[in-house]
């Protein structure tokens, strides 16, 4: 047992758990920010009904795509019946990405904070920091005297007045969180600080008067520094023009950070008249972005806004994916229409109606030990299942994504029993991917039981439409 009673240095104390095994328990998720691209990939990927059946259902205002925080974190409590001293064992960040094979060096760069504040029964803990030119990710740690887990946490997003250098903030962004008991809340803030000039040092002042209904106050700030993050990024302003029917870009800016791969954009509507809040930012504007190999890039987000907001132009757009280990010599973008799955309104005498986009079905095969097994997408290609195995707890499937995007195809792999319904996976958004082939990926769900009847599932994703004509290169030199 360690002795917790020593003076560690943290950051030693991350490099010495780095590639320590957990124990990590499944929780109950519910995200609470999402940008315009995750709000549209949860609609397409989830509010599925095929065949009438219902699929799983969120409130995309309010919830985004659900990601399990397990680990072990510092906890510094000064009150009775709270853990004292506990070393920070790992970084909650590195944790979801390992977990979710998202790919980014978060431990590496994590600046380590460690600041409790208590007050009224409640304690609140700074853990970690770290930010590049994208967003600036904070996680933390709520532990109260009284049971918390199932409450509202929306207040806990960090982006809400926040001071920076002493000017209070409103940034968007999003959230993710777990609970290690029912007393003991871990979270992640993501801030979107994309167009904002961040200095490589900086000072916080977070100022919380209420955590769970209970009215306090816990300040607390600490000073960010980007230095050794941002040593490590590289910039590009390509300035490449591209032109869509409706409007005109500029991609601005390329950043390549050891956490994220970023595109800022700008851009202008050709009819100035027209309005402006429409469904999608401008033509086109979900991307597919390839590096000079033509890997796919894996989408971790996107979002921006209209004019009023910045400078002169219409509107503003930044796209993440996650980080590259090497530089490309340039990107390759391939704009997509999305036609929803299903669409729905009201009519001119007041009455509901649904349509079904009868180009998207369900394709269906049994699992029955024979292997390869193959299900087609329709135009984009298939997945190949090649192996299905049982290790511990869970079921592993092994197959291969061909087609035009191969990490998109991933994420349409379902696994249904013989009632239909579906099995619901350890990962909805980012399966384990083959570090040495691009197109091999791992769904992993609970152990599937002997002598139960079970399907492989995926969708004719034909409404999907690659938009090859206005694809485009941004060199990055």
């Amino acid at each position: 047992m360690m002795d917790t009673n020593k003076n560690l240095n943290e950051k030693d104390i991350y490099q010495a758990f780095n590639n320590m095994d957990f124990d990590e328990s499944e929780f109950k998720n519910i995200p609470v920010e999402m940008s315009e691209m995750q709000k549209r990939r949860l609609k397409n990927n989830l509010n599925k009904q095929i065949k009438g059946e219902k699929g799983k259902k969120l409130k995309i205002a309010t919830t985004a795509a659900a990601v399990t925080l397990c680990c072990f974190i510092g906890i510094s409590m000064a009150a009775p019946g709270f853990a004292k001293e506990i070393p920070v064992l790992r970084s909650i960040v590195q944790t979801i990405s390992d977990k979710y094979d998202i790919q980014g060096e978060y431990q590496k760069y994590s600046q380590i904070i460690n600041k409790t504040v208590y007050n009224n029964g409640m304690g609140f803990t700074i853990n970690e920091v770290l930010c590049d030119d994208s967003e600036l990710i904070i996680s933390y740690t709520v532990k109260s005297d009284k049971k918390i887990k199932g409450l509202e946490i929306r207040q806990l997003f960090l982006g809400n007045n926040i001071k920076i250098n002493g000017k209070t903030e409103n940034f968007g962004g999003g959230m993710q969180w777990d609970y290690l008991d029912d007393n003991t809340l871990i979270g992640v803030c993501e801030i979107d600080i994309g167009r904002k000039n961040m200095p490589k040092k900086f000072n916080i002042d977070l100022n919380i008067s209420q955590i769970f209904g209970v009215k306090g106050k816990w300040d607390t700030a600490f000073t960010v520094s980007r230095d050794e993050l941002m040593s490590k990024t590289t910039v590009f302003k390509p300035n490449t023009k591209v032109e869509f029917p409706s409007s005109k870009i500029v991609v601005e800016k390329v950043m390549l950070s050891p956490i994220n791969t970023s595109i800022f954009i700008k851009g202008d509507y050709k009819d100035k008249n027209k309005d402006k809040y429409r469904d999608n930012m401008f033509d086109y504007d979900y991307w597919f972005v390839f590096d000079d190999k033509g890997n796919e890039l894996s989408q971790k987000g996107s979002g921006g806004g209209t004019e009023g907001l910045f400078s002169k132009d219409d509107f503003h757009y930044k796209y993440d994916f996650q980080s590259l280990k090497d530089i490309p010599k340039y990107l390759t973008v391939v704009p997509c229409k999305i036609t929803p799955t299903i669409e729905g309104g009201i009519t001119e005498d007041g009455k509901a109606f649904e349509k079904t986009n009868k180009e998207v079905k369900e394709i269906k095969k049994a699992i029955d030990g024979k292997y390869p097994i193959e299900l087609s997408q329709g135009k984009i290609g298939s997945l190949i299942v090649k192996e299905i195995k049982n290790e511990k707890d869970k079921t592993l499937i092994k197959y291969t994504a061909n087609g035009k995007a191969p990490n998109f195809q991933s994420t349409y792999l379902y696994i249904e029993d013989e009632k239909g319904e579906r099995i619901k996976p350890y990962n909805e958004f980012n399966r384990k991917k083959d570090e040495n082939n691009s197109k091999e990926f791992i769904l992993e769900v609970p152990r599937l039981e002997n002598g139960k009847k079970y399907f492989l599932c995926t969708n004719t994703l034909d409404n999907y439409e690659f938009k090859e004509d206005y694809m485009f290169k941004i060199p990055l030199k």
